[in-house]
């Protein structure tokens, strides 16, 4: 369950689908917030506006640097744990 501050609306979420018992979006789902990013980025005219999630994750170049270090800390934990 997820209650949204910004309409007061709470949230059931199923797991096995992602989607509100309602068979909805999530406010908070990924989809949503590219959306709503996307929305943002048109209205302060960026030069550049990724179509894909995908795109956009590629141009987050801190995103990509902290995603790398922890995939490689979980690969040293992983060898020590192996030894």
């Amino acid at each position: 369950m997820i209650w949204n501050c910004i309409d007061k609306k709470c949230e059931i979420i199923d797991t096995s689908t992602g989607l509100t018992i309602s068979h909805e979006s999530s406010m908070v789902s990924k989809a949503a917030l590219f959306q709503l990013w996307r929305n943002l980025m048109n209205k302060i005219k960026s030069e550049v506006i990724p179509m894909i999630y995908y795109d956009a994750k590629q141009l987050a170049v801190d995103y990509q640097t902290a995603k790398m270090e922890v995939e490689w800390r979980f690969r040293l934990m992983l060898i020590f744990v192996c030894l």
